[in-house]
Parts: structure tokens; sequence; C-alpha cells
């Protein structure tokens, strides 16, 4: 994984360099303990490529709210000389655990992923950001599914994330994505018995699904595409997917 938390001295570096880009505030950089707060943020994540700009070196930061576990945005840093500089700051995007690929225009891609705690249960999520010279994006790669509590009287349809990986599968010298989606049919005996996750009985299907690094874009394969149908149905979502 490329993404990772970042030491204490990077966050210190980053919140500098924040804070240097809003002069007249009150932003002052603070550490406590292994955390740097400042703005009312801390850095979370971090992960160096070349983003908006081939050949540069540039960080990905995700900052989250300093009081609460609520993640605000990522910005995104430029290394200029010997120091680093905003470049500029997208907030409601919260890249975590991120795989980086290399578009054929030298510029790095990320494939993100979450198997995390929604309400009102666990889900996934597996988004496509790519970073450009304004702001940053994200396309969802597959529709965010969350376990969903509150009809325990049929079976309940719930997705898990499994290993995930990046490696050439097409043979054309560049690195793809690919990903085990788990697949669950689960009964409880009632609402309470979900919660906990203590299911009666567990059907499961697991799939191995791809997607092409084409250009500077994540192309699907009929695995990923069928996967994509499917988790719809059964999510109700009609959210635009990356083609």
């Amino acid at each position: 994984m490329d993404s990772r938390v970042p030491d204490p001295h990077e966050q210190r570096v980053f919140a500098q360099a924040y804070c240097a880009a809003r002069p007249g505030s009150t932003c002052t950089p603070r550490t406590v303990g292994s955390l740097v707060f400042y703005d009312r943020l801390v850095s979370t994540l971090v992960v160096y490529g070349s983003f908006a700009k081939a050949n540069a070196r540039e960080a990905l930061v995700t900052q989250c709210a300093a009081e609460s576990d609520r993640c605000e945005g990522v910005t995104l840093f430029r290394r200029l000389g010997n120091r680093w500089n905003v470049v500029h700051r997208t907030p409601g995007i919260t890249p975590r655990e991120c795989l980086k690929l290399r578009g054929v225009d030298g510029r790095d891609v990320l494939a993100c992923r979450g198997n995390t705690i929604f309400l009102p249960g666990p889900g996934l999520s597996l988004d496509f950001v790519a970073v450009g010279g304004k702001r940053t994006y994200r396309k969802p790669l597959l529709p965010t599914r969350n376990l969903n509590c509150q009809k325990t009287q049929d079976a309940v349809n719930f997705a898990w994330l499994g290993d995930w990986s990046r490696r050439d599968v097409d043979g054309d010298g560049r690195a793809d994505l690919t990903v085990q989606l788990r697949q669950y049919r689960l009964t409880f005996a009632d609402e309470e018995g979900c919660l906990a996750r203590d299911a009666r009985s567990v059907q499961e299907k697991t799939t191995s699904l791809t997607w092409f690094m084409r250009g500077d874009t994540l192309v699907p394969d009929g695995s990923a595409r069928r996967a994509v149908h499917e988790l719809k149905e059964v999510s109700g979502l009609n959210s635009t997917l990356a083609a």
C-alpha cells in the first residue's frame, strides 16, 4: 500500500506549509503527543508521487477534524527547492488505503479502498482518485455498499473487499489493478444479531476483478462490470461509474 500515516516530522512540515498559505489566519501548528494540530485539522494519511505534474515531487495529504473522526478533505503539496508548498485543497475527498498507478503521461493516479464501519453497519468503497491542476477528483469504481440491519427478516446481502494488488495483467508493461470482491448472503436471528454481525448462515462468493490502466484512467474488465451491475441492483444505486 502506498498511503501511510505520516510521522510527527512529516505532520509538522505539512502543517507549517499549510499555515504559510493562509496569511493572517490563526493557523499555528502545535504538537500533542504524536499528533500535530493546525487550523482544527490533523494530517492522517500521506501518499507521495507525481500527481498533477509529471516528474514533480508531490504529496497528497488527507486531513481530518482534530476534534472528531470526521475527515475534511485532501491537500496537494509540491516540493519546490527545499520547501513544501500548497498547490490546492479539495474538501469532501478523503483518500485512505491507496495504491498508486502510473499513467502514460507520467502522472500518478490512485485506487483507494476501504472496508469501513458506516452507519448502519460495515461497508465497502473502491474509488479512482486523480489530481488536476486545481483540484482532486474522485470517481467510484464500485458502488459503496453498506450492511443494512433493518430488514433482517430476509436474507441480507453484503460485500467486502479482500486482497488487492498492482500488477501487469494484460502484458502491456504497465501495472493494472486487481481486487478480490467477497459477496455474502447472510441470515440473522434478528436485528440485534445483525448489529453484532452474528450470522446464523453464510453463503459466500469470491470474484477476482481487474481494472486495466488505459491512458490516465482505469477501465474495468468483464468481471468488474458485472460486479458493478450486481451491486447497483442490490443497493439500488444509480451513480455514474468509471467506464
